[in-house]
């Protein structure tokens, strides 16, 4: 898997990232070369890396202050221009990559990822259903957003919504 997503040196923040899908995809970025820094309510009893893990619940006010303190202190920080109404958009280098929209925790959690090219979303959605998730909807174009947006859509086991798109004008 390393080097299909060109995230050699990236710094990358996952939540809910020590089971299941958020486990599956801290593995992958660290694969890659990423440093990536993972939250859970919890500490998990086997943490193999406890620099890169907060115990962080992201759906108060302290835990979001708790992880984004962490960000800063051990990854730098990360740079976040884009924000909408009920969206969140967090950019490397000015071009947007992670985006977080509100809603319900456990019943409308959406969050977006953007690949480099729509070979980089097939293979994020083919390991992430072989790791378990379930398809919400497969790689595809989405002229419903923009004629060239391609993405895929897939369900972690606490019924998360995770898209990968591959938005080829950011890259032109």
């Amino acid at each position: 898997m390393s080097g299909y997503l060109e995230l050699e040196g990236k710094r990358a923040l996952v939540t809910g990232g020590t089971k299941g899908v958020g486990e599956a995809v801290v593995a992958a970025l660290r694969e890659a070369g990423a440093t990536a820094l993972t939250t859970a309510r919890s500490r998990p009893e086997s943490l193999s890396n406890t620099e890169h893990f907060v115990v962080a619940d992201v759906s108060t006010v302290e835990g979001c202050a708790a992880v984004a303190d962490a960000v800063r202190d051990r990854l730098g920080g990360i740079d976040m221009p884009y924000k909408f109404d009920r969206l969140l958009g967090f950019a490397i280098n000015s071009d947007p990559g992670f985006w977080l929209k509100n809603g319900e925790v456990a019943k409308d959690l959406y969050v977006a990822f953007t690949a480099k090219s729509a070979d980089a979303v097939r293979a994020s959605y083919k390991a992430a259903i072989d790791v378990g998730a379930t398809s919400i909807k497969e790689p595809s174009l989405r002229p419903e957003w923009r004629a060239d947006y391609f993405a895929a859509n897939i369900g972690d086991p606490d019924g998360y919504n995770i898209e990968i798109a591959y938005k080829p004008w950011l890259y032109k």
